[in-house]
């Protein structure tokens, strides 16, 4: 069987490259995604990135197709830079778990789950809900976004050649009252 693609071998996932600035770079989970993924198959990856076979894969391709959208639906940009109260964050996370048990057990035959399947199954979810309660923690009362919003520099170029830059939030060139100039 060959490596699976390592993380980052796209132009845009890589960090500090001329196409991708910090923010998207920071609040992308794909990485861990990718890690998360090929955990599932049984590989692990060493400290240069590179993988090897760890394991035999926990599930089928079809099992694992049908768990990463499920761990996606949270653990993804939107979420980190979303705005969630404490109830938000476990409504939520109970229902990503939910969905995910449920996908598990409706499939644990037809996903050829490897070794003892109840121990297996708890394994999975375990991981997911990990990754998923780290993104929404993330957006638990504006953590990231606030974060971003005190930290992004935007340059406003006026006709009077002011080349002065200035500090706003995140989305501050958004605002209606910006517009009338």
């Amino acid at each position: 069987m060959t490596e699976p693609p390592t993380p980052g071998s796209t132009p845009m996932m890589m960090p500090n490259n001329g196409n991708a600035g910090n923010m998207v770079f920071m609040t992308n989970p794909d990485e861990l995604l990718h890690e998360f993924e090929q955990t599932l198959r049984g590989w692990e990856s060493d400290k240069q990135g590179q993988y090897r076979r760890r394991s035999e894969r926990i599930m089928n391709e079809n099992g694992i197709a049908q768990v990463i959208p499920i761990i996606k639906s949270v653990v993804n940009r939107n979420t980190v830079m979303s705005n969630y109260t404490d109830r938000n964050v476990w409504a939520i996370l109970d229902g990503e778990v939910d969905t995910l048990i449920q996908t598990l057990m409706m499939g644990r035959v037809t996903f050829q789950i490897n070794g003892d399947p109840q121990a297996v199954r708890s394994s999975i979810v375990t991981q997911g809900q990990n990754l998923s309660i780290g993104a929404a923690q993330r957006a638990y009362q504006e953590g990231d976004k606030r974060f971003w919003k005190g930290n992004v520099i935007e340059f406003n170029y006026g006709t009077s050649g002011d080349q002065q830059p200035q500090k706003k939030g995140l989305l501050g060139g958004l605002s209606p009252n910006s517009w009338k100039k």
